[in-house]
């Protein structure tokens, strides 16, 4: 379902892109809450934060959440009023980004114009996060502006050291792509390909493997974050 909300507590997935694929997310909505609704965020009208019911997802996007546009502008605010009521939102790349805004932080890109591409470790991560993610972003912050009610799980060393997930009540925020597929990944290569001759990009022949290796364990993690959430809204 397209560019509008369901009247039910299906998730609702907040995209920026067409193309965008939810990937093993959007199996398990089909598993448990049989569907999902989908947003179109650029052009469709957001819904009233105040009465919203269902659980968000917000995916990525190759823009900047500090794009000028009024359409970015109108999500941030929306996404705020949505922090504000504790309402569960799980936020992607993109996404995270927007949520870490929202939180006061600034969302800057890499002053060498590297980025980080395939799968990568993260460091001074909890117990309960996967060792490595899939990442494809030229954006990220520090989390050293965020208040103390939020938990910032895990960084990564690029950039001077990001924060990869982060948390605060029932948000999280993750700067990594743990809903890929290998078709998923197959079609961001197809489509961003130049990235993958970036120096700093994981080399093309490891993105399969990697992701049969590591993509277990984090769709584990990611089950138990999601269903934690959705079950708020059961």
């Amino acid at each position: 379902m397209w560019y509008g909300c369901s009247m039910n507590n299906q998730p609702l997935f907040v995209v920026h892109h067409h193309t965008t694929c939810p990937g093993v997310i959007g199996r398990w909505a089909n598993h448990f809450f049989g569907g999902y609704s989908t947003l179109y965020a650029p052009s469709a009208e957001l819904p009233k934060a105040d009465t919203l019911q269902q659980p968000v997802v917000v995916f990525g996007g190759n823009m900047s959440s500090n794009d000028p546009s009024e359409w970015m502008a109108r999500e941030l605010r929306w996404l705020e009023q949505l922090v504000e009521r504790n309402h569960p939102i799980f936020a992607i790349c993109l996404g995270s980004q927007m949520i870490a805004k929202v939180l006061g932080e600034h969302v800057r890109s890499c002053p060498q114009g590297s980025l980080e591409c395939g799968y990568l470790p993260l460091t001074r991560a909890s117990a309960h996060l996967p060792s490595h993610v899939y990442q494809w972003h030229r954006e990220g912050f520090d989390g050293k502006r965020f208040d103390s009610d939020v938990t910032v799980h895990a960084r990564s060393d690029w950039n001077g050291g990001i924060a990869q997930a982060f948390s605060r009540h029932n948000v999280w925020g993750v700067q990594f792509h743990p809903e890929v597929t290998h078709n998923r990944i197959a079609a961001l290569i197809s489509q961003l390909g130049q990235d993958i001759n970036h120096p700093s990009a994981r080399p093309l022949e490891t993105h399969f493997d990697d992701h049969t290796q590591h993509g277990p364990q984090v769709r584990a993690w990611l089950q138990g974050v999601l269903l934690a959430q959705w079950g708020v809204a059961v």
